[in-house]
């Protein structure tokens, strides 16, 4: 019986050197790439660039328009966090092309869209405004339908450090009871003239001394720091 030939791939394929295009290798029809053609990124720069110190000392800011485009990739994959996309368009070569990224660019620190969130654009609304117009002029060309929103959430352990959690918060028990308010010619309809005080919340102390090993859960502490929910 004949053996089927066939061609074996080692990887030596992957080290060669080649002279390649990045737009070439993303798709003619990708999203990205019809997205990139809708919006005016030039507006977006300019609406922008008050935020930005002219002539500044130090290095150079990051494009607002890029910001803009990683919040949308966010957004339109459904990924769950910044640190995700950046990880996922370090190797989605249409991501790459539409941030600007050539092949082997060292993309943004998830840090610099923090500090766009929390100092450069804090005391002002801009970012959020150019986000909702790109966004919108999306869903205008259609590509974005708005027919079916999805909610996914679940409980999460907290990731925090143990010497900051509590025991959970205990009801003290309180005997006190107060009238409810009566209305004109006597009780209102439906609200009882005595109801329960609200009740009152006891806080253990913070941990002290050498931090345990991890062994709590949800079920059993809170973090002083990130509330429950």
């Amino acid at each position: 019986m004949a053996l089927t030939a066939f061609a074996v791939r080692s990887g030596e394929e992957t080290l060669q050197v080649q002279m390649v295009c990045l737009d070439d290798l993303v798709p003619a029809d990708d999203d990205l790439r019809r997205i990139e053609a809708l919006i005016d990124w030039d507006h977006v720069r300019a609406t922008a660039r008050p935020f930005y110190r002219a002539g500044g000392a130090g290095r150079m800011g990051v494009d607002p328009a890029v910001l803009v485009k990683l919040a949308l990739v966010l957004a339109w994959r459904g990924l769950p966090s910044m640190r995700a996309t950046l990880k996922v368009a370090a190797t989605d070569l249409a991501i790459r092309r539409f941030l600007g990224f050539g092949l082997t660019e060292r993309l943004p620190d998830h840090s610099t869209f923090s500090h766009a969130q929390t100092k450069r654009f804090a005391d002002s609304s801009v970012f959020e405004q150019l986000f909702t117009a790109v966004l919108r002029q999306c869903t205008e060309a259609g590509l974005v339908g708005g027919r079916r929103l999805l909610v996914d959430a679940t409980h999460v352990e907290a990731d925090a450090a143990l010497q900051s959690l509590r025991a959970e918060l205990s009801l003290v028990e309180d005997g006190e009871r107060v009238s409810a308010e009566r209305g004109d010619g006597g009780e209102a309809a439906g609200v009882c003239a005595q109801t329960p005080a609200r009740a009152k919340l006891a806080l253990a102390e913070p941990r002290s001394g050498r931090t345990p090993k991890r062994r709590a859960s949800n079920g059993s502490v809170r973090s002083s720091v990130c509330g429950p929910g």
